[in-house]
């Protein structure tokens, strides 16, 4: 699917008004696979699938080979390292958490101040 050196991007919803911006917004340092329900009228390839349908998703994927194999690859490193993470903090969790429990208060704390601020501030249009 990608002719040149540049790294896949796969967009879902590629063939709509937001799909198609985000694809002029990558396509000069990506190459560019769309998955929709129809592709017609596009620059960059489509793959046409409905992410109702396992079948359909199945089809789609098979014809993502590489893009699998390095999300699989991907997925793998990160899950290993957060495995060891875990392993190796393990034994200290007092420690840890002494400062994760703080940090995460403030996070969620501040998080849920956002969002009434803007359910009140919030206006019909």
């Amino acid at each position: 699917m990608a002719s040149d050196d540049k790294p896949l991007v796969v967009i879902t919803g590629a063939a709509g008004n937001i799909g198609r911006s985000l694809t002029a917004a990558l396509c000069h340092r990506y190459s560019i696979v769309g998955i929709d329900l129809k592709g017609g009228g596009t620059d960059f390839p489509v793959i046409e699938a409905d992410f109702t349908s396992d079948d359909s998703m199945a089809a789609a994927m098979e014809k993502l080979p590489r893009f699998i194999l390095l999300t699989l690859l991907g997925a793998g490193i990160w899950t290993g390292l957060l495995a060891m993470a875990g392993y190796w903090l393990g034994a200290e969790y007092r420690q840890v958490a002494r400062y994760l429990g703080p940090t995460s208060t403030i996070i969620l704390g501040s998080a849920f101040v956002y969002y009434i601020y803007r359910v009140v501030t919030f206006r019909r249009r």
